[in-house]
């Protein structure tokens, strides 16, 4: 006994399939795949039934995020992980929802989705890591959105790249170098002291010497 597999019906969408490896038949009570066979024996009065057995299973696919990085401080470290979140629906209903934590130039799949499932991925601005003297710009995204493949195809998955630029972290922003302390008590104070006296002095003896003289003479 031979199924012809390929004229059952259409399934309600890519996301379903047909299942042809449930032939059973009641002579022995062993499932086949689209054959079975059996023996009949002659004159023996029992009618043998062939019962075909075809479930509709969904077809599963993944798809991805994958991290990307600009660091323009040199602080952000190597094995940093940052949050990402997603929603998966698929006919209008939420079939996966969760956050994960994706590293640096890393892509994380997400399996065991309806072919046709559309994930929505986002990065909440308060998840960003907190480094001192960091500052995150907003992310940019490629695919934001996506849908389920069974074979997900180059390119198909998401990615978000963040630009780390110097500016105010957890601790502040960055270090700048402390003034020079002046002199203020002790020999460091006479020693300026003196210096502006000397200085005084010297404006006048300056001015005294561009006077003009009065010169009398006898008459």
């Amino acid at each position: 006994v031979v199924e012809d597999t390929g004229e059952l019906p259409d399934t309600a969408g890519p996301s379903w399939a047909w299942n042809v490896n449930g032939i059973r038949s009641d002579a022995d009570g062993v499932p086949g795949g689209v054959t079975d066979e059996f023996v009949v024996e002659a004159n023996d009065g029992v009618a043998i039934v062939v019962t075909f057995v075809n479930p509709i299973e969904r077809v599963l696919g993944s798809t991805s995020v994958t991290k990307l990085l600009i660091d323009q401080t040199g602080r952000v470290p190597s094995g940093q992980q940052f949050t990402i979140t997603y929603v998966c629906r698929f006919d209008g209903s939420v079939v996966a929802e969760g956050a994960l934590l994706v590293g640096i130039d890393q892509t994380v799949p997400i399996d065991n989705l309806p072919i046709g499932t559309e994930c929505r991925f986002d990065e909440p601005s308060g998840e960003l890591p907190q480094l001192d003297g960091v500052a995150f710009a907003d992310p940019v995204w490629v695919n934001q959105t996506t849908t389920v493949e069974q074979i997900p195809s180059d390119g198909a998955g998401a990615s978000v790249t963040n630009t780390a630029a110097a500016g105010v972290g957890s601790e502040g922003p960055l270090p700048t170098p402390d003034p020079m302390p002046l002199p203020a008590t002790g020999t460091s104070l006479r020693i300026l002291v003196l210096a502006a006296a000397l200085l005084a002095l010297g404006i006048v003896l300056v001015q005294s010497r561009r006077q003009p003289r009065e010169v009398v003479r006898e008459l």
